[in-house]
């Protein structure tokens, strides 16, 4: 992905040339040729310097990338990327998960619920000595939400705007839309706190708790609720 370059700069051409980094071992950064999603954790900071200089030479490749981020844990927080860290780096959080509210695993899987009967409740297993298969293919029941599923710290979402963009058009979302990221959200996540699920526009949060939703003919936040409303008639 990367390349030595003899002049020891990383340079790129957008109508002009443009060094982004420099350094007595600086490498040529190949950017995504593509629009990117990337989700990682970042548990020390430093850890992804690399990423942060590739996620530069997309932008000025004309393409962008949206950073999903889970923050360091508590005893690291210390490392957390602070809101000016992105804005340096032409960065903007579009969204905050708090912790326990969204699914977050890494390349093996999700976490196991041990408190589960059936043990391995999201990872893949070994049937029969030879078949490497998914949880969902031996016990189709046992794909439970579970609390060890969810973020163990904040998420972020990050925008990285193409250096061609119309930066408003990218965040300005109108309230149909963040509705339906509501009702997603609130179909995989977990428990919703009083401290809710964000989106940010404007340095304003706008809440995606289900409480805070209005229903139509198409998205019925009361579904929940009017599942459990039934009683018993007087008669029985």
């Amino acid at each position: 992905m990367t390349v030595e370059d003899p002049k020891h700069q990383i340079m790129i051409e957008n109508g002009k040339t443009k060094t982004i980094y420099q350094g007595p071992k600086s490498k040529q950064i190949i950017p995504w040729h593509h629009h990117t999603l990337i989700v990682l954790r970042e548990d020390i900071s430093g850890s992804l310097d690399d990423v942060w200089r590739k996620i530069n030479a997309t932008q000025n490749a004309d393409r962008r990338v949206l950073l999903v981020l889970q923050d360091p844990k508590l005893e690291n927080k210390k490392h957390t990327r602070t809101q000016g860290f992105f804005q340096d780096i032409n960065g903007t959080v579009v969204a905050w998960f708090p912790t326990g509210t969204i699914p977050f695993g890494h390349a093996c899987g999700w976490t196991d619920s041990h408190k589960s009967w059936k043990g391995n409740s999201h990872s893949w297993i070994l049937k029969d000595g030879n078949q490497i298969r998914p949880p969902t293919d031996v016990d189709q029941d046992c794909m439970q939400r579970h609390a060890d599923l969810m973020n163990t710290s904040p998420v972020r979402f990050i925008l990285f705007p193409a250096n061609n963009d119309n930066t408003q058009s990218n965040f300005d979302i109108d309230k149909r839309r963040l509705r339906k990221l509501a009702y997603l959200i609130g179909g995989i996540g977990y428990i919703q706190h009083q401290n809710s699920i964000a989106w940010m526009f404007n340095n304003q949060k706008v809440s995606l708790a289900w409480s805070h939703q209005g229903s139509d003919n198409q998205l019925d936040f009361t579904t929940p609720w009017r599942m459990c409303m039934w009683q018993p008639s007087r008669d029985r």
